[in-house]
């Protein structure tokens, strides 16, 4: 009965992939552009997504491990739905993109190791630890084909309604925390979770 769960969740973790990854918002930079950024203002937006990553990444590494892996899903997209909104609403304003770009940087952040963690601990729960290279390898080419698919489906936006990669972006993404809500966490994790908890 569990083993089926935990099964269950590495197909669940396939749509995390294909969701959370889809790459619409991948003319990011001509979104910039066509709202009035100049170059030197989007070289540095990107170097504030940059730094933030590097900056937050022992800090949101902790917090990974002291809570479970779906509080740690749910927190990347919900980050990645609140930087979707800053985008849309940001209107040629430098200062609204810079927020945006840290709460975009945190959301990659908080999502850096989980789910590939997530993958190995079901299967570890599922029986099917001997396997996990080849699950890891289909992940990974669900996250690079959904990578590309965003990419192309972008395109036919780039004429003025790349705004609408954004929304996009934003139902992928609470499609993304419904299937987060389905999945089953591994009893470790849990477990690990709970005694860290009780220590606080």
């Amino acid at each position: 009965m569990f083993k089926r769960n935990y099964r269950k969740n590495i197909g669940l973790m396939a749509g995390v992939e294909f969701f959370a990854f889809l790459g619409i918002t991948s003319f990011w930079i001509l979104f910039l552009s066509q709202n009035g950024m100049s170059l030197w203002q989007i070289g540095l937006l990107e170097s504030i997504f940059h730094a933030t990553s590097v900056i937050c990444e022992i800090p949101s590494g902790m917090l990974a491990d002291r809570y479970s892996y779906k509080t740690n899903l749910y927190l990347s997209r919900i980050a990645g739905i609140a930087s979707s909104i800053l985008m849309l609403a940001g209107q040629g304003n430098f200062w609204i993109y810079a927020l945006a770009m840290v709460v975009s940087a945190l959301s990659y952040n908080f999502d850096s190791g989980t789910s590939a963690a997530m993958v190995y601990d079901s299967a570890v729960e599922a029986g099917l630890k001997e396997r996990y290279l080849s699950i890891s390898s289909f992940m990974s080419g669900v996250a690079e084909g959904t990578r590309s698919l965003g990419t192309v489906l972008a395109g036919f936006f780039v004429h003025g309604q790349l705004h609408l990669t954004y929304y996009i972006m934003i139902v992928t993404s609470i499609i993304v925390l419904f299937l987060t809500w389905m999945l089953k966490e591994p009893s470790v994790k849990a477990q690990k979770s709970e005694r860290l908890t009780m220590k606080k």
